[in-house]
């Protein structure tokens, strides 16, 4: 398929295959790689997603960062007014790349940014009123192309919806918008946790608060335990402990963050600076990548065979350099070739993914694995205690069983429900002693 788009002056062909070289879209400057995507017939370098070239070029609806009905932004391939750059007005980021343009107003919006949209129809918007703030925030939508962080929080908003305040561009993840006044966590199960309000340093040098959940700094809002001094993010509290390993004790919490963070691997000794694994409550953490549980292969959405995990290195081509630029299948983003992956092994097929690309897969597995392992572990200590429970119960009718005896005043009926009642109680002991001779089985079992 060909078409001519505005942007550029040669036909563009489109491709549905993958990339050999490391290239980014001339659209949203963001990489290119599996995904479809057009390039100039002519080998001009120029390149653009599909999706980008498909964007209108006019907004003929009003844009939730633009809200004035005359005002129709306009998309130019190019920065306007010959500039080499740009800001965008809601992200605040440079940009280079396309822009939706409105010439009165001199408002230059990134595509990127332009794809975040109200929940419902511009006059029905979903809204939420917050008391630290004047105006109210709009439910919305966005695409994963769009980069920014939670004011509440301060991590990067991954989710599909957010909050928004349109007037001062504050965005709020949907989790950290209105959350409740108290809590009671795991990561500090000693006491209840309060919504504290920390308001931000005069000079912003220095930061209100440290998490001790992921170890970042913050100010705004945390669950606080004054007693303790203890803070998470409130966007931390959200995260509970469910993965079981062998490597610790105690079930541990995943955090997906990408920043540098004053926590050390137990296993390797690396900073963190991307997804790990982390136990709070005794300070103890592993990096995602080092984490020795790990499926051996999962299934992704993105590919269409079972992906298998790797400590090699996996080329596109196997007559690549060890220095050429490699890229995720399914973010397209870099990847280090010497980093574990998850890799397709079918013939002919180079799909290659980031191991936290894949984290919704891997966590799925381990938090099945952990709820087997600790229902396993709970079943034993049930039985532990049924055993015990019917080696009590027998010592006691063997030290009574010489001395037991029956009122001679009971009637018909009154016999008939003393009998019921150790019926009942003669089944309940016959159900521990098969619960004590399964386990009995079981350790012998165990010992051959």
């Amino acid at each position: 398929m060909e078409i001519q788009h505005f942007s550029h002056n040669h036909p563009l062909i489109l491709n549905e295959g993958e990339l050999k070289a490391a290239v980014k879209c001339s659209g949203c400057e963001l990489s290119i790689s599996s995904t479809p995507f057009y390039g100039c017939t002519e080998k001009c370098f120029f390149f653009i997603h599909k999706s980008c070239a498909e964007m209108p070029r006019v907004l003929d609806e009003v844009h939730i960062f633009h809200p004035i009905p005359t005002h129709h932004l306009t998309l130019l391939p190019r920065p306007p007014l010959n500039l080499p750059t740009f800001k965008c007005y809601a992200c605040k980021k440079t940009r280079r790349g396309f822009t939706y343009h409105c010439p009165t107003c001199e408002v230059s919006l990134c595509v990127n940014c332009i794809l975040l949209v109200p929940f419902d129809d511009y006059d029905d918007y979903r809204q939420i009123l917050l008391p630290t703030h004047e105006h109210p925030f709009i439910l919305c939508t966005k695409d994963n192309k769009f980069d920014i962080s939670c004011i509440g929080c301060d991590h990067p908003i991954e989710d599909e919806s957010l909050y928004l305040c349109p007037l001062c561009l504050l965005f709020y993840h949907e989790s950290c918008a209105d959350p409740p006044l108290q809590i009671n966590h795991p990561f500090h199960s000693q006491h209840p946790l309060t919504l504290l309000y920390h308001p931000p340093p005069p000079d912003f040098e220095v930061f209100s608060f440290r998490c001790k959940a992921c170890g970042l700094h913050g100010c705004g809002r945390s669950y606080n335990c004054t007693k303790c001094n203890f803070d998470i993010h409130v966007r931390c509290s959200q995260l509970v402990p469910t993965v079981k390993a062998d490597i610790h004790k105690h079930p541990l919490a995943f955090f997906n963050l990408y920043f540098d963070i004053k926590l050390r691997c137990h296993i390797c000794d690396g900073s963190m600076n991307g997804p790990f694994f982390r136990c709070v409550e005794c300070d103890y953490s592993v990096h995602l990548h080092c984490f020795p549980a790990l499926p051996s292969s999962v299934k992704h959405t993105s590919h269409r065979h079972s992906l298998t995990m790797t400590d090699s290195p996996i080329k596109d081509y196997s007559d690549e350099d060890d220095d050429a630029e490699f890229y995720c299948a399914a973010c397209e983003k870099r990847r280090n070739l010497n980093d574990r992956s998850y890799y397709c092994a079918e013939p002919g097929c180079r799909f290659v993914a980031h191991i936290h690309c894949l984290i919704t897969e891997i966590l799925c597995f381990l938090e099945e694995e952990s709820s087997f392992n600790i229902s396993e572990v709970v079943k034993e200590q049930q039985d532990e205690e049924v055993i015990s429970s019917v080696v009590e119960e027998s010592s006691l009718v063997t030290s009574e069983s010489n001395r037991i005896e029956v009122p001679g005043n009971l009637n018909i009926a009154e016999l008939d429900d003393e009998i019921e009642k150790l019926r009942v109680e003669i089944e309940a002991l016959t159900a521990k002693l098969g619960a004590f001779e399964r386990r009995r089985a079981h350790l012998a079992s165990s010992t051959i």
